[in-house]
Parts: structure tokens; sequence; C-alpha cells
């Protein structure tokens, strides 16, 4: 590899390595300040927020019959999404911190991305089951014929298993791209 595309490497994935760390860093500050400002502020916070969430399709639903229990349920389904989000961060993180000392073609950063990959594959798909598990049970509590159960899958879902996908599946081709580069230096 040519020294100054190495360099070029090397600085770009050290960048990214930080940034990584920042959007991990806020996503967990987020999520952490959306359960403590539940707590804090009752249930009038959270209803008012799912109220006008544009991602929910428009669910009615009455602040009345939504307790405790289901505003906890709803922060645990939704947490799991933080988690892969986190995990995955953390995965790529990892990677371009091995990019920036220069570990490119290892199995190590194949299993890195393949990870990453594999942690946006599921919040891409879990995502579209929290959000219809969150609007069914936010109008579980409603009158008989008022409940609801909305099902979105747009071009941002599509888009995002898409991308997921493709790290994953590059991950595989740097894990079969170190094996023949293992295999051709056992011939020198």
């Amino acid at each position: 590899m040519n020294e100054e595309k190495l360099v070029k490497l090397v600085a770009l994935s050290n960048f990214m390595r930080w940034f990584c760390l920042a959007l991990m860093i806020i996503v967990i500050v987020a999520g952490a300040g959306v359960v403590l400002l539940g707590a804090l502020t009752g249930a009038s916070w959270f209803i008012d927020w799912f109220a006008t969430n544009d991602q929910l399709g428009g669910a009615a639903f009455s602040p009345d019959t939504v307790g405790t229990a289901t505003r906890i349920l709803i922060v645990v389904i939704n947490g799991v999404t933080l988690f892969f989000t986190c995990r995955g961060l953390w995965f790529l993180m990892k990677l371009f911190s091995a990019f920036a000392k220069r570990d490119i073609l290892s199995l190590r950063t194949s299993q890195f991305l393949r990870a990453a990959g594999s942690s946006f594959l599921v919040v891409a798909i879990y995502g579209v089951v929290a959000q219809t598990a969150s609007i069914l049970l936010l109008t579980m509590g409603n009158p008989a014929g008022q409940k609801q159960l909305s099902i979105g899958f747009g071009s941002e879902q599509l888009f995002a298993i898409l991308l997921a996908g493709t790290l994953f599946a590059i991950g595989h081709v740097l894990s079969i791209a170190t094996s023949i580069d293992e295999e051709n230096k056992g011939f020198v």
C-alpha cells in the first residue's frame, strides 16, 4: 500500500474512532436522559413525547390508560435498540483504532467489521419491531375497536438494512482477503 494513502487512512481512522466514541456517549446520555426525565416528571412528559412523535404513525391513545408498567416495558423494548447501537459503535471504534495502528488486513479487523454490521442489522430490523410493539402497548388501554397495530417499513429502514448488511458482507470479504493474504505469505 502506498505510504501516502496509509497516512490518510490513519488520519481518517483516528477521527472516526473519536467520532464513534462521541456518538456512543451521546446515545448513552440521551437514553439515560429520557429515562431520568420520565422518572422525574412522571407520565405527562412520556405521554406528550409519544403523542407528538411522528414515527408512531399518529397512534391515538389516552394518557390515562398508559400505566407505569407499560412505560417501563416500552423503555425496555426501545433500550434494546440503544444497546445494539452502542455495540455497533463500539466495534466500529475498535475497527478504526486497529486501522489507525495500521492493522488493516487481519482476522481481527474483519471480526470487528462483521460485529458492527450484525449489530446495526439488528438495530435496523428490531427498530421496526420496537416501534410496532410501542404503538400496540400505548393503545392497549383504548376502548375496543380503537387499539392499533401499526407496522411501519419505509425507505429509511430499507437503507439501514442494506447498509448494515453491506458492512456485514464486507467483513466477510475482509476475512476471505485475510486468508488469501496469509496463504500468499506462506508461499514466499
